[in-house]
């Protein structure tokens, strides 16, 4: 390695050839020199990527049957083992046992064999039993013949990432099972909506999507200013939460416990708007029932009842109210009985008297 005139390296590879005069003797050397400068400098160049590559991804070799040559040790870290543990063993101790003996492993190998490169999120099994996920590339090495000589893998690894996402998926799912779900753009046309929602509104998905949320209201609370700031709210990302009255289909009238959300981009912007509500008409109907009947209680009714049966705690309340008012209306008759008791006999002993 020389330095040149300009202060750059030189790589200079080549041989030293003595030469000889007549009698045999050296008179000088010839120096047949061969410039390696762009050479080294791309092997250099080329290491120090295998190095910032190896730093921040999973790297692993094997041979062009999936038997492992080397790891790095991001990749053994992930994984759990040494590399005396895994070198010389075959690709398939990372994967559950009925995916190693299928048809499409095999046929994996093979297509990796052939030149085929693949890449994709793959689901691997870590010396502990856990379930790694690796957003992997398989990416075959050929030599001049363009034979397959091995395969090297880059990975990152994205358990953590493939986790949330599992959650997430979980509890939307659960969500969706027990509740109506029904997601708007952010002016309030309807994207969207799930099979719980369609069942208690009437509505096949095809009538609701893209119409405005609007349809469900009466046209004097749709028109008023009150709606108006309701979806202005949301737009300014305001969660909207309340016992709404709203229409089913034919217009008859359903009662939602719900709560608008807006969603958020990851940059902050609105993307739309979920709305999550679970059907409380009975409930709302049978307190409608309820006050009713105290209404016309406390006008001195007493021959009001109530015979349908009431939504969950709300149907004791209707028998305590229907055994307080008979009990009241019976007390009562009997102090009007006895009051009349009381005056019969006071005017038969006025009689005497006189």
């Amino acid at each position: 390695l020389l330095v040149s005139r300009a202060g750059g390296p030189l790589a200079l590879t080549g041989d030293v050839v003595p030469v000889r005069s007549a009698n045999g003797q050296t008179t000088r050397y010839l120096w047949l020199v061969q410039d390696r400068t762009h050479v080294c400098a791309e092997l250099r160049a080329a290491q120090d990527y295998q190095k910032a590559i190896s730093r921040s991804q999973s790297v692993i070799e094997f041979d062009a049957n999936g038997t492992i040559l080397h790891a790095n040790e991001t990749f053994l870290k992930t994984m759990g083992y040494d590399l005396a543990a895994i070198r010389g063993r075959h690709h398939s101790m990372f994967v559950p046992a009925a995916l190693a003996a299928s048809q499409d492993y095999a046929r994996f190998w093979q297509d990796l064999a052939a030149g085929a490169f693949i890449a994709g999120e793959f689901c691997r099994i870590s010396r502990s039993g856990e379930k790694v996920w690796l957003q992997a590339s398989y990416n075959p090495i050929s030599d001049e013949s363009g034979r397959t000589v091995k395969v090297v893998k880059f990975a990152l690894d994205t358990t953590a990432q493939k986790r949330a996402a599992f959650d997430a998926q979980g509890k939307i799912a659960a969500a969706d099972r027990a509740q109506a779900m029904v997601e708007f753009d952010v002016d309030g046309r309807i994207l969207t909506a799930n099979r719980n929602f369609l069942t208690l509104t009437g509505y096949d998905l095809a009538e609701v999507v893209g119409r405005h949320h609007r349809m469900f209201l009466r046209p004097v609370d749709a028109n008023s200013s009150d709606y108006a700031r309701f979806w202005q709210n949301l737009r300014d990302g305001e969660v909207q939460s309340a016992e709404f009255c709203r229409l089913a289909k034919g217009e008859h009238e359903i009662w939602l416990q719900a709560s608008y959300n807006p969603v958020f981009d990851s940059d902050g912007k609105l993307w739309k708007i979920v709305k999550f509500a679970t059907d409380v008409t009975a409930r709302k109907r049978g307190g409608q029932d309820l006050e009713a009947a105290l209404n016309k209680l406390a006008e001195g009714d007493l021959t009001v009842r109530i015979d349908k049966t009431l939504d969950g705690e709300l149907d004791h309340v209707r028998r305590d109210l229907n055994n307080a008012v008979a009990r009241l209306a019976q007390v009562l008759g009997e102090v009007a009985s006895n009051a009349l008791s009381i005056r019969n006999e006071t005017n038969g002993i006025s009689r005497s008297v006189n």
